[in-house]
């Protein structure tokens, strides 16, 4: 099975969510939960998983809006796709 394949998903989904611009707590909290259990059940690198609770963490200041968040942890995912 390709990895990738569940990792673009997780991908096309949150582009959906910040497609439709409001951008909730809740929403995030959804997309980022089921983005964490996806990746780590499709990576083998267990640096690319804590790295990625890295940017979840950083985007968890409260300074920071919904969409802001999901768009950081979107980056990241966009950018470690090739390489799972």
């Amino acid at each position: 099975m390709n990895n990738n394949i569940p990792i673009q998903q997780v991908i096309d989904q949150g582009l959906k969510i910040m497609q439709n611009g409001q951008v909730t707590d809740a929403m995030y909290q959804v997309w980022v939960e089921y983005s964490k259990s996806i990746l780590n059940m499709t990576t083998k690198n267990p640096s690319i998983y804590s790295n990625y609770l890295s940017v979840i963490l950083a985007a968890s200041n409260p300074n920071i809006q919904p969409y802001q968040r999901l768009s950081m942890c979107l980056q990241y995912l966009i950018k470690i796709q090739p390489i799972i």
